[in-house]
């Protein structure tokens, strides 16, 4: 007669119809906790009837899927935009899915974005992810599915996005061009959006990496400043220096650098006019000396003099040099000339000067008259000009104390005795006459 109908039961609540006869299906039947038998009957068109029973235990799924994520294994900073993003869950009957999310809003099963996986309880994988181009804190969010439906609760990791490098600089004694020690004073000066946290100074401009020996770790700030003490190579010359700064993230500036002139000679300055000897003897009270001077690192910055007994000024001109019209006082007058280079380094070499007004007295000596007869004699001496210009001259007379008259003058000089005469005539026989020799000089003397 063939099927009419198929119906079913729970014996824990709940009946219906089956769809379909010979081959039939029932859909969404309740389960009460524990045992359920379903009987299922087929009744034929002539009222004839079969059933089949099914023992169904439901144990209801209580617990939700827990889980975790973790970005870059858990690294504060990120220099990528692409994240590598561990994600770990585990429940009793398997997780079927995730969601991978920056926003924080919890999704339903029907969300769009989840991500279907093969079922499993122990659920381990890896997976890349975009986290955009802001630099900054970024925070993943995720949920895990279950194969009945539950979904976890939140579970989130953050990361700060630092795609951008240090600036800084660096500069030796302020930016001084010179130092005449090799001992010197770094400035150095960083700014980053993470913190700075270590510098790198080298002589070598080849540049390191984040991981390399030779960083200096300082405390991470925003604002980096400070003043460090560096010695450089001894030998004289320039000097270059190098510097580097990371951040937390391990970006590394581009190189920025200063350079100084090392001079740790003294200039040397050397007097030789009007001599190269220590002393001296003038015989005027002004002085004009000159000399030369040499610094071969930094070079002549100024040439200064001054004398112990009262003036100072500055030379005219460096490497050649010269002092016009020096003041004398009585007796040694100490002249210090001074060179000092662009560095600071100075120099010095003196000339003792003595100058004794009465040492400049032209001497004379009368010496015996010669040609004498009658009405003429010649009138002999000897003078010593002492190195100024001089004229001398004899006066001569009847009585020793009024010389009424004087031959004419005849010039002298140089520092040895000359032999001067004077020849007279119209003298008075058998008279006595008296006679001297006077000199003076170019100074008035």
């Amino acid at each position: 007669s063939g099927i009419s109908a198929i119906s079913w039961s729970n014996t824990r609540g709940g009946s219906g119809n089956a769809t379909g006869t010979s081959g039939w299906s029932i859909a969404n039947i309740s389960l009460a906790e524990g045992n359920n038998t379903l009987n299922v009957t087929a009744t034929d068109r002539a009222g004839n009837r079969a059933s089949d029973t099914l023992l169904v235990v439901h144990t209801p799924d209580i617990a939700i899927p827990t889980g975790s994520i973790t970005i870059n294994n858990g690294t504060s900073y990120s220099r990528s935009t692409m994240a590598y993003v561990g994600l770990r869950a585990i429940d009793d009957r398997g997780i079927s899915g995730y969601y991978l999310s920056m926003n924080a809003t919890i999704p339903n099963l029907t969300t769009s974005g989840w991500v279907n996986v093969a079922a499993l309880t122990n659920y381990n994988n890896n997976v890349s992810y975009y986290l955009g181009s802001a630099n900054g804190q970024s925070t993943l969010y995720t949920w895990y599915l279950d194969v009945v439906g539950k979904i976890s609760n939140t579970a989130s990791d953050s990361i700060i996005l630092d795609t951008l490098n240090p600036t800084g600089k660096i500069m030796i004694n302020n930016g001084a061009n010179y130092t005449t020690t090799a001992n010197v004073t770094l400035s150095l000066n960083a700014t980053d959006n993470t913190g700075i946290t270590g510098y790198y100074v080298s002589n070598s401009s080849l540049m390191p990496l984040a991981n390399a020996s030779g960083w200096a770790a300082v405390n991470a700030v925003t604002s980096y400043s400070a003043n460090i003490s560096y010695a450089l190579t001894a030998i004289n010359g320039y000097k270059y220096l190098y510097a580097w700064y990371k951040d937390a993230a391990g970006g590394v500036s581009s190189i920025t650098s200063d350079s100084t002139i090392l001079d740790t000679l003294a200039p040397n300055v050397t007097i030789s006019n009007p001599t190269s000897a220590s002393t001296y003897t003038a015989l005027n009270s002004n002085i004009t000396i000159g000399g030369s001077s040499l610094d071969s690192t930094s070079g002549i910055s100024s040439i200064i003099w001054s004398n112990n007994r009262g003036g100072s000024g500055n030379a005219s001109g460096t490497t050649g040099w010269s002092i016009p019209g020096i003041s004398l006082q009585t007796n040694n007058n100490v002249i210090t000339v001074t060179a000092t280079d662009r560095a600071g380094n100075s120099g010095s070499d003196t000339l003792t000067v003595t100058y004794n007004s009465s040492s400049l007295i032209p001497t004379v000596t009368t010496t015996q008259a010669s040609n004498i007869n009658q009405a003429q004699a010649t009138l002999n001496g000897i003078v010593n000009a002492h190195g100024l210009s001089s004229s001398a001259y004899f006066q001569y007379g009847t009585s020793l104390s009024a010389y009424t008259s004087t031959s004419v003058s005849q010039a002298v000089n140089g520092t040895t005795k000359t032999t001067v005469s004077a020849s007279l005539s119209g003298l008075s026989a058998n008279t006595t006459y008296y006679y001297r020799l006077a000199a003076k000089n170019s100074a008035g003397i």
